[in-house]
Formats: structure tokens, C-alpha cells, sequence
């Protein structure tokens, strides 16, 4: 019994301060196999932890049915059509974004919420960086790099100062 409880609550995915346990696919499916073969209502109930009326609930859709996603509404709604225009010209720099919908609009909202909305379009603009591999005769080209490393001379930590010329 005990691990038929447990494996009926899932995730709700947020924190609150009431448990709310959320049976997964698999769990409805035996729960409605178990209510197809005539199982009382009260005994499933008991033995997965919840509540008479949600095994009555889903009993009553006949299958698991996941939650329609609900459409949240943004203070930036308004300016989407201006910020998907404006942004590429920025460089979809949301600092510049956010000051300007500030002083043109009115915008009360924070600069975070104007940088969530633009990463995606910033994110979707990057083009890969193509390195074009080229060969030169010996003595034509050099390839020259600057680096530092830590070392210890004696009883003492120095930085070293690197050069190399290919």
C-alpha cells in the first residue's frame, strides 16, 4: 500500500505550502483498470492517498488527460510587434530595449523581463562561426600566442610569461 502512494504523486513542478500529490499517466491507467474490474472507490482512494473524489473524477474521463497549458499575459504583450522590429537594430541589447520602452512608452515592468523576452530572438539570430581551414608554404605565415601560467621558483609563487611562435 505504502508504495502504491508513492507512486502515485508526482511533481507539481512549484512550491507551495499545501501538498497537492498529482498522479502521473501509468498511475490513472492501473487506477482505471483496477475501477474496471469493480474495486470500490473508497479502498483506491485510501490506498493511493488521495481523495474519493478525484478517483471519481477519473473515473469519470475514462483516460489520463493532461492539463491544457494556460496562456499567461505579459506586461510586454503590447510592445511585441516593437521589440521583435527593434531589437535586431540594437543587436538585441536589452539594457537599450528596456531604457527605450521606458521613455517612449511608459513602461513599468523590470529590464528582466524585457531580457527573457529578447533572448529567445537573440539566441535564434547567432550564426555559426565557420573557421575556413587554409595551407601556406613554410616560411609565408607564423602563428603567434601570448599566455601567463603560475609557476614556483624557489619557496615562491611568479607569474611566467609565455610566447610562442609557430
Amino acid at each position: 500500500m505504502e508504495e502504491t502512494a508513492s507512486r502515485a504523486v508526482g511533481s507539481t513542478g512549484s512550491v507551495s505550502t499545501e501538498a497537492v500529490p498529482v498522479l502521473k499517466p501509468e498511475v490513472v491507467d492501473e487506477l482505471l483498470a483496477r475501477l474496471g474490474r469493480g474495486e470500490p472507490v473508497q479502498r483506491l482512494a485510501r490506498e493511493y492517498g488521495i481523495d474519493r473524489k478525484t478517483v471519481r473524477v477519473w473515473r469519470a474521463r475514462g483516460r489520463y488527460q493532461p492539463r491544457p497549458p494556460r496562456l499567461r499575459k505579459s506586461i510586454l504583450d503590447p510592445h511585441a510587434a516593437w521589440l521583435t522590429q527593434r531589437a535586431p537594430e540594437v543587436d538585441f541589447n536589452a539594457a537599450v530595449l528596456y531604457r527605450e520602452l521606458v521613455t517612449h512608452f511608459g513602461y513599468t515592468g523590470s529590464a528582466q523581463q524585457v531580457l527573457r523576452f529578447v533572448r529567445p530572438f537573440r539566441v535564434a539570430s547567432r550564426r555559426p562561426r565557420a573557421t575556413v581551414r587554409f595551407e601556406t608554404p613554410p616560411g609565408q605565415q607564423a602563428q603567434v600566442d601570448f599566455g601567463q601560467r603560475q609557476v614556483w621558483i624557489d619557496a615562491q609563487r611568479v607569474t611566467a610569461h609565455v610566447f610562442v611562435c609557430t
